[in-house]
Formats: structure tokens, C-alpha cells, sequence
């Protein structure tokens, strides 16, 4: 392993124990960002920053759940139809 290496691992276990991995990964999943500049970024900016990832996530999160219940819809859509047409008679 090299120095550079290892600097980085440290970087990464310094921020895992200050509970900032997880917005970090949050942040790097849609930003091209590296440790470095995530942690030259001001308090205030890395809290703009997790937010707007933040609201990313869940509207992505939102448009996923509202595609599997269309896709429910469909299936059961046939069953639902032939379940209406067996009603019992009053």
C-alpha cells in the first residue's frame, strides 16, 4: 500500500467515526467529489449540498414507488376485473 493510500484510508475512518461517511457516499453518488474537497467545504455548504442530494434521493425514491404501484396496478388489474364481474347477487 502505498502513502497515498493509506492517507486516504485514514481520511475515510476519521469520517466514518464523525458520522459524515454516510452523507460523503450520499454526496458521491451524484457529484464527482473527493474527500478532500468534501471536507475544504464549509459546514454550511456541505449542509446545502447533503439537502439537495437529500431531496435527489427521495424523489428518485418516490418516482421508483409510484413505478412498482403502476406495475401492480397492471397485474392485478385482470384479476380485479374478473373478481367484479363474479359479485354475488343481493
Amino acid at each position: 500500500m502505498s502513502l497515498q493510500n493509506i492517507k486516504e484510508f485514514l481520511k475515510i475512518v476519521k469520517l466514518y467515526f464523525q458520522n459524515r461517511l454516510k452523507p460523503l457516499r450520499m454526496v458521491q453518488k451524484y457529484y464527482d467529489i473527493s474527500i478532500d474537497e468534501y471536507l475544504a467545504l464549509s459546514p454550511r455548504q456541505r449542509c446545502k449540498l447533503i439537502e439537495e442530494v437529500a431531496c435527489k434521493e427521495r424523489k428518485r425514491k418516490i418516482e421508483e414507488r409510484e413505478k412498482q404501484n403502476k406495475e401492480l396496478d397492471k397485474q392485478s388489474e385482470a384479476l380485479f376485473s374478473e373478481i367484479k364481474q363474479r359479485r354475488k347477487e343481493c
